[in-house]
């Protein structure tokens, strides 16, 4: 966010969006279409322009990002690796248990991590709204699925 190319656009950055968006107007011309539609989404996105890669986290993981930061102090001499997270599977061994894993890592310096942080607490309290709103959502969700499941079930002979 505060290194500038020649032509005078940001070469990385981060910006949380605290509502849903229809049309983003600061979306790189650089982004894939899966990039644009994560562009709009409530949560934090990076972007990074010379790997032309953006990496975007929920609320909920961009607090936990928040709280990890503020934990550890590890991050501060050897950066951190940041990604959506995500749950893996292997087709080639349905054997093997589902495992955590991250879409879109992208690998932080110290520096921009300092940046996250300062952005991230300046913006807490949105931050801790939103993920509340989230977590309420899941589990409306995962309600309505249970309903649906238990009704599916009551037609069954």
């Amino acid at each position: 966010m505060t290194e500038l190319d020649d032509q005078h656009e940001l070469s990385w950055g981060a910006q949380l969006n605290t509502e849903w968006r229809r049309v983003s107007k600061d979306c790189p011309s650089w982004a894939t279409p899966r990039q644009r539609e994560k562009w709009d989404e409530r949560g934090l996105i990076i972007w990074d322009r010379e790997a032309e890669q953006t990496t975007w986290l929920s609320p909920t993981a961009t607090l936990r990002l928040l709280n990890q930061l503020r934990a550890t102090d590890d991050w501060k001499e050897h950066g951190l690796v940041v990604g959506e997270p995500a749950v893996g599977f292997s087709l080639d061994d349905p054997e093997r248990k589902p495992y955590r894993t991250l879409i879109d890592e992208m690998s932080l310096s110290p520096e921009r991590l300092r940046v996250i942080l300062e952005l991230l607490e300046r913006h807490e309290g949105s931050l801790e709204k939103l993920s509340e709103e989230q977590e309420a959502d899941r589990r409306r969700r995962i309600s309505q699925a249970y309903d649906i499941i238990l009704k599916s079930g009551r037609g069954i002979s």
